[in-house]
């Protein structure tokens, strides 16, 4: 509901928009006050939903854990576990220094084991970074888009506002329009109703004055 509400919006804008410039343009040599398109704004808007939805479903599917910046990057062994590591292994950051060996086997064989082990633990981490790395760019670039849709819509609102005031507004449905318009763009979505209101009882002054 939340992600419909903002598109109904944009649909009573783009409605409205084509009845202020039929009241307002009555005459031959008369410029339309609403210039600019509802779509630059609604536009945006899409690019923005589709990239934070985008942001979403890789956190969901790469299971992006934000554990994994702590000081511990990879998890404990178990108490019950101790793997032997060769000597010159003990120096590795991903290894514990002082666990104790319980491996017998060949060395041969287990340089072997450890070479795959740390291969695996090789590719964990880049996948697992290049997953974080697409996550924040796609959640960086929709607040980017989020915050570029609010300054779009702000200047389509001034227009709208200029249109509503030459219909039948006042000086004080200007000055209510501008301020709910800022509020709402940048602070409060929610203020956007009020513009939504006011907007409309002027278009139905100018209805039934006309």
């Amino acid at each position: 509901l939340s992600l419909l509400v903002p598109f109904f919006f944009f649909y009573w804008l783009a409605s409205r928009h084509k009845q202020i410039n039929q009241l307002s343009g009555s005459g031959p040599d008369s410029k339309p006050p609403i210039r600019m398109s509802p779509w630059w704004p609604l536009s945006l808007l899409i690019v923005t939903v589709a990239l934070l939805v985008g942001a979403v479903v890789v956190a969901i599917v790469g299971q992006v854990d934000v554990d994994r910046y702590s000081t511990s990057p990879v998890p404990a062994a178990s108490a019950h576990s101790e793997v032997y590591y060769p000597d010159e292994a003990h120096d590795h950051p991903l290894v514990d220094g002082s666990t104790d060996s319980t491996f017998d086997g060949d060395k041969e064989v287990q340089s072997i084991v450890d070479a795959y082990v740390e291969a695996l633990i090789d590719d964990r981490l880049n996948e697992d970074e290049s997953v974080h790395w697409g996550f924040f760019v796609l959640y960086f670039l929709g607040l980017l888009t989020s915050l570029a849709t609010s300054i779009v819509l702000f200047f389509y609102l001034l227009q709208h506002t200029d249109g509503i005031v030459k219909l039948a507004g006042s000086d004080n449905d200007k000055t209510f329009l501008v301020v709910m318009a800022a509020i709402g763009c940048f602070v409060l979505p929610l203020l956007l109703a009020a513009v939504l209101y006011r907007s409309q009882s002027v278009i139905n002054r100018a209805i039934a004055a006309a």
